[in-house]
């Protein structure tokens, strides 16, 4: 009867179990859900191992005895695992922000060099990752104007000044005006244009210095013997920029642009290049030493013709020289064999 009563209770309500189950199922996880669920897993497990891994390290590191390997220890570990936080572990400010920028090189990250609060530090971090990432723009995170240009300088000097682009950022009037200067010098080097040189420094006080702009010279060229007896190192920028270029591209009118006994020197030291010391007729070496001569006067020309003569070991280019005793000079020293000045 109870069983009855039970069943007509149910009927009476309208409602069917069977039914109900079949209209409201149970909710199921889609694919997605299941997806996010384990990716969350995952990182989970994975902060817990990194965790227990920092742990481990940091206890391991600060159990050494003695400061300076200890220091040593929390170092080696930031920079295997990227993490800034072990830097702060290491007695010292100094020796902190060495840290730092450590591991920003070795990660890469322009970012860990901002947290360095020392300035020159912070310079040497921002130049060093410039250079191994090949970008310039790691300068411009330098708030000191003067770390920011040497920053920038440096890193247009490692590529040779091969862009004038990489002076834009240089506020130092100095710095500025001898990146742009080897720029140009690059650039006139590379087309052979000597429409450049006059672009540059004539002044050798305020131009770029001739240590710095030869290096350039001679890792572009192969001519080995360009800077004879240092004639060039006082010369001025447009100058040196006239040398090289016709020596590397065998032209010695090129050195009627430069004043002075360095033409002489440019005559001699181009020619021995573009005519790999054939023979010359003497109204050619008349013709190069009288462009050679050009500001420098009968001194300048008279000296040409001896170099051509000691170089060239003929003692007929002696016979332009109108000055008796130069010309003798000029003879003997050819029968001698020397070329040094007398």
């Amino acid at each position: 009867m109870q069983n009855g009563k039970g069943k007509v209770k149910a009927a009476a309500s309208g409602v069917n179990p069977t039914a109900q189950a079949v209209r409201n199922p149970k909710p199921q996880k889609t694919k997605n859900e299941y997806m996010r669920i384990g990716v969350l897993v995952l990182i989970i497990v994975g902060l817990a191992v990194i965790s227990s891994f920092y742990i481990d390290l940091h206890k391991g590191c600060s159990g050494v005895l003695y400061a300076t390997q200890r220091n040593n220890c929390f170092e080696r570990y930031a920079v295997s695992t990227g993490n800034t936080s072990m830097c702060y572990e290491i007695t010292g400010t100094q020796m902190q922000n060495l840290c730092l920028e450590n591991v920003a090189v070795s990660t890469r990250n322009a970012s860990i060099c901002n947290s360095i609060n020392n300035q020159s530090t912070l310079y040497s971090c921002a130049s060093n990752l410039s250079i191994s990432t090949g970008n310039e723009s790691v300068c411009n995170s330098l708030n000191a104007q003067q770390y920011k240009s040497e920053c920038l300088y440096s890193f247009a000097s490692l590529r040779k000044f091969a862009s004038a682009s990489y002076c834009n950022g240089i506020s130092n009037h100095t710095l500025n005006g001898y990146c742009s200067n080897a720029s140009t010098y690059t650039l006139a080097m590379s087309t052979g244009n000597a429409s450049y040189c006059s672009n540059m420094s004539s002044n050798v006080s305020t131009g770029m210095p001739a240590t710095e702009l030869l290096s350039i010279y001679a890792s572009n060229s192969s001519a080995t013997n360009y800077a004879l007896d240092n004639i060039l190192l006082n010369a001025s920028d447009s100058e040196i920029c006239y040398y090289s270029l016709a020596i590397k591209y065998d032209n010695p009118s090129l050195c009627a642009y430069i004043p002075g006994t360095i033409s002489a020197a440019c005559a001699i030291q181009a020619n021995s290049t573009s005519v790999q010391r054939a023979k010359l007729s003497v109204n050619a070496v008349i013709s190069n030493c009288t462009a050679a001569g050009v500001y420098g006067g009968e001194l300048t020309t008279d000296s040409c013709y001896v170099g051509f003569a000691v170089l060239y070991h003929n003692a007929t280019y002696c016979s332009p020289i109108t000055n008796s005793s130069v010309q003798k000079n000029c003879i003997a020293r050819v029968a001698n064999g020397t070329n040094s000045s007398g």
